[in-house]
């Protein structure tokens, strides 16, 4: 289990704050599809998807995709 892995998509209004010290990841989405061939590589076969951009949407998006794709297996998140 990868304990620790982002989504965002940029046609949701995403961005990702690791751009700036990965600029090989501007202007790009990662999506579930993008994730499981990453984990399948590292030899884990599921994740803990964590919340990213700090805004409810996107929390309540993190627990949308967890319902719907069985490679994680829980979320972190937070809504204040």
């Amino acid at each position: 289990i990868d304990t620790h892995v982002h989504i965002w998509d940029r046609t949701r209004g995403e961005t990702f704050i690791a751009e700036t010290p990965f600029p090989s990841l501007t202007g790009k989405a990662f999506l579930p599809g993008d994730l499981v061939p990453v984990l399948a590589d590292t030899g884990a076969e599921s994740a803990v998807l964590v919340h990213g951009p700090a805004t409810v949407k996107h929390a309540l998006h993190c627990l949308d995709l967890w319902r719907q794709h069985d490679v994680f297996r829980s979320v972190i998140g937070w809504i204040d």
